[in-house]
């Protein structure tokens, strides 16, 4: 018993030299009436993003105080509405940002606005600062040298390498900077074939460790490795992808990746076959159901729990991206008359789901052409316009009290501040048009507009 215990309270106090509280302070006027949202990217590979906490706020609500875990440094998103601020996160520290004023009735044609955010740190090794300035560094050094760099300028090069080495020596004693600083450089100079593509393959990535949650590596990962066999390259034919899927034979692809020199390393090796996972699924050139088994005989056989990890969030992501036969959830919106309804009150027939915000010149274009068509495709389908705009009110004065919206026939609903459908979507635009089977599930998104001719396919024949 004794041992046992012993056990339990070494496994204790390992996880908590490596678990750590994080406290965030949120403040500012725009945090009343809001819902607040945090989240973090799980891993940088599959670029999964979890909820970590939702707060709604009342109209006396300007200061919120959250307090999460973190076992390593970690991106976090802050998310009011549509507008979003991204920021690292060391375990152990703690943060304040203040919410600048902001017009919530702006409209901007991108769902993910840039949140107006003044970022302090009360306790911090200044890692977000720190990487800002390397970014402004660089950016300027880009922006002043691109002709020249695109030329592959030897004094420019040289110039790069010396800023190089500037900033390395500025925060040598950190070490998240210092990766970020050595792999951002390597990017522009892979991207821009400044230095031999092969050698610094070589030297970037076959014998030094993968730093699953350094940005600056992750970027320069992507860079190097993004499509790099996912259709077939060098050493693995696409015929040879098809066949190890077709028998989900995870050794015969581990072995040819081997092949390639870059790829010794088995851990790389490994998270590149994550990568080529993932683009093989999103170019849609295999079976989307055999990379899922794929996946999960990997997950049988690698010993890297990174890596177990990594292919659990990029199943639960790809099949958030698989929208054809997928299901929607229950949705819940809230009518003109200020009733809560679902989506599925609408699924007599095919239904046509309109993600609109009242203020988008395009949006209002759109519902004109719906109306324009509406009486010849009525019978065959259903119009749904859901609003995300700030207010009730707003969807209500438009329906009610306006000319052009009091015209309209079909039904108005309103988001009632469900963010989450913006996950649930994956809605990037406005306005964005998704068609639903009759049983519920997706058949496609987005949709066409009605104004390029997608409601045509529902008109009467006559």
């Amino acid at each position: 018993m004794n041992r046992i215990i012993t056990i339990i309270l070494l496994i204790f106090n390992v996880l908590s030299v490596y678990s750590q509280n994080v406290f965030i302070n949120i403040n500012g006027d725009n945090v009343r009436n809001q819902t607040v949202r945090l989240s973090c990217i799980d891993d940088r590979i599959s670029l999964m993003e979890r909820n970590l906490k939702t707060v709604n706020t009342d109209e006396n609500t300007t200061s919120i105080d959250i307090n999460i875990i973190l076992d390593c440094t970690k991106e976090l998103i802050l998310k009011m509405g549509v507008k979003e601020y991204h920021f690292l996160a060391v375990p152990g520290n703690t943060y304040s940002l203040k919410i600048l004023p902001y017009d919530e009735d702006k409209y901007s044609f991108s769902v993910k606005e840039i949140l107006p955010v003044v970022f302090s740190i009360e306790k911090d090794d200044n890692v977000n600062y720190r990487m800002e300035d390397v970014d402004t560094c660089l950016n300027n050094f880009v922006s002043d040298n691109l002709r020249m760099l695109y030329m592959k300028d030897s004094s420019t090069f040289a110039a790069l390498n010396t800023l190089e080495k500037q900033l390395t020596r500025k925060y040598i004693r950190n070490e998240y900077i210092s990766a970020y600083i050595k792999y951002e450089f390597a990017s522009l100079k892979y991207g821009l074939s400044l230095s031999n593509r092969k050698k610094l393959q070589m030297e970037l990535f076959q014998n030094s460790p993968v730093l699953y949650d350094n940005i600056g590596y992750m970027d320069c990962f992507n860079t190097v490795f993004s499509h790099y066999f996912s259709q077939g390259y060098k050493f693995i034919s696409a015929e040879d992808i098809e066949k190890w899927l077709d028998g989900v034979n995870y050794s015969a692809f581990n072995d040819a990746l081997g092949r390639d020199s870059v790829l010794k390393n088995e851990i790389v090796r490994e998270v590149v076959f994550l990568q080529g996972m993932k683009d093989a699924f999103l170019d849609g050139v295999f079976s989307r159901s055999r990379i899922f088994a794929m996946l999960d005989k990997f997950e049988t056989q690698t010993k890297f729990s990174e890596h177990k990890k990594v292919a659990e969030n990029l199943k639960e992501y790809l099949s958030a991206r698989d929208f054809h036969g997928k299901k929607i959830s229950d949705l819940k919106f809230k009518n003109i008359e200020g009733n809560t309804v679902s989506l599925n009150e609408f699924l007599d027939k095919p239904l046509v789901i309109c993600l609109v915000q009242l203020d988008c010149t395009a949006c209002l274009k759109e519902l004109q052409t719906i109306n324009y068509y509406y009486d010849s495709i009525k019978d065959n389908c259903n119009i749904a316009v859901v609003c995300l705009d700030n207010s009730f009110e707003k969807m209500y004065n438009f329906v009610r009290n306006s000319k052009i919206g009091s015209l309209y026939q079909f039904p108005f609903l309103y988001f009632d501040n469900n963010w989450e459908i913006v996950e649930e979507f994956k809605l990037h635009f406005f306005p964005t048009f998704i068609l639903m089977n009759t049983d519920g599930t997706i058949k496609r998104n987005p949709m066409e507009s009605p104004s390029a001719g997608s409601l045509k396919q529902f008109m009467n024949k006559k």
